[in-house]
This record gives structure tokens, sequence and C-alpha cells, in this order.
């Protein structure tokens, strides 16, 4: 089983490390740019969805999971990202979004900067809509591995790469 199908199917049970919290982002990078008059003026935010409309564009956004595995174990960090849509696959995610039994896949842009990483922004994913399994699930395309984020998401990071990033975020 490759690492994307390990992704997507909802039947296999990777081990979560019990004592790691997702890393969370509350919103897309591109929210956290706007002035608090702007969030006001050309922004909504929700839980699950953000818009922002300026003139002439408008950009959609969705909550996501991206994972990531660490090498020689079960182990993986969850992400809590924002993923940017086109407006027909925003629309029909939407449209969908309280179907049980829907399941479909898009195309989209990761929304946020991950640590470590110089530039996480605008990476090509294959979003994966499984609504029994809860949020859509991210995969970065493989023709971008010339980015260290994507070759680490097909190669793995080193436990002790894992627990830095987790100890970052959960530091006091």
């Amino acid at each position: 089983m490759n690492l994307v199908e390990m992704e997507y199917n909802p039947n296999h049970a990777t081990q979560v490390h019990e004592e790691w919290p997702a890393i969370g982002y509350a919103a897309p990078i591109y929210y956290s740019w706007l002035s608090d008059g702007e969030k006001d003026d050309l922004a909504a935010l929700s839980e699950d969805f953000c818009i922002i409309e300026h003139e002439g564009q408008t950009n959609r956004f969705v909550r996501a999971v991206l994972t990531q595995r660490v090498k020689g174990s079960n182990a993986r960090i969850d992400y809590g990202v924002w993923v940017s849509l086109g407006e027909k696959s925003f629309n029909d995610y939407i449209a969908n979004f309280e179907t049980e039994d829907y399941e479909t896949g898009y195309l989209g842009y990761l929304s946020n900067n991950i640590s470590p990483y110089e530039k996480t922004i605008n990476i090509k994913v294959k979003v994966y809509v499984s609504n029994r399994r809860g949020r859509p699930v991210l995969v970065p395309q493989e023709s971008q591995m010339d980015i260290p984020f994507v070759k680490d998401f097909y190669e793995g990071i080193s436990m002790e790469e894992a627990e830095q990033r987790i100890k970052k975020v959960t530091r006091k």
C-alpha cells in the first residue's frame, strides 16, 4: 500500500502517538495578513470555512488535515491546516458538507506556512473528502519533490524532529 492509499483509506488504522496533539492553525495565512478592519469588512471565518472577498477576487478556504509520518515508526504528526479551493469545488463541498456518505476529491493549495519549513503556502495538494471520516485529507502532489516539505511528506521525518516540532507548539 503506498502512502497516498494509506492516508485516504478510512479502513487503514494508523497509530497516533498518544501524547502528541495535532498542530493546528486557526485560519488560513491570508486571513492573518488582514487588518482587524479588513477582517470585519472582507472576510468570514468559521471553524470549517473561510471566505475573503477582495474587489474582483474571492478566496475560499476549508479546514483540512495533513499527516506527516515519522521514519521507522508508526507515529505521525497531524496538522490542522487550511486549503484553498476554486469556486466550483468550494460550492460542491459546502453543498455536501452534511451528507454523511459523500466522498470526492479536489485540487487545492495549502494555505498555511508549516514550521520549520521556509514556505509551504501554495503547495498543490489533492484534497480527499470522505464525510464519514471527518475533515478532508490533504496529500501533496508528488511532482513537487523539490520542495522540502513535500519530500519530507513522502519520505518521513525523524523521531527527533517530530518531537522538536511538538515541543515547540506545546511550550507555554
